[in-house]
């Protein structure tokens, strides 16, 4: 995730100006998401132990247009549970057309991507 950031933030035409160094680095991201809930990125939070419902930590995702957080409660930090999390998400805000993670085991790249082209979402 912190490159798929740096990349926006060194393409990015107000951090450009605002900016000391001038980057050069050309971006596909020339500006932020323009619709609400088009972008969201996502990330798994464990507890250092177990909730009293078992619970072993939280989904979070936030919009990145609005910055609009969310959270769900997750009892396994593997594929299935995450895909049950993030479609609780989508039955609430059905544009989602891209996700952002940092790719760690839980967002599988074989298992969540091919859940994630179903439903006609890139995944970063």
């Amino acid at each position: 995730m912190w490159v798929t950031v740096r990349k926006y933030v060194c393409g990015c035409n107000v951090c450009q100006l605002r900016s000391l160094k001038q980057h050069t680095f050309p971006s596909k991201h020339d500006c932020p998401p323009n619709a609400p809930w088009t972008r969201l990125a996502i990330d798994c939070v464990g507890f250092t132990h177990d909730s009293s419902q078992g619970h072993i930590g939280i989904m979070t995702g936030i919009c990145l247009a609005t910055q609009y957080p969310w959270a769900e409660p997750i009892h396994a930090k593997s594929t299935e549970c995450v895909q049950a999390a993030v479609m609780k998400i989508l039955t609430t805000a059905p544009n989602v057309r891209e996700i952002v993670s940092d790719n760690r085991p839980e967002f599988g790249k074989v298992h969540f991507d091919t859940f994630l082209n179903k439903l006609n979402i890139h995944h970063q």
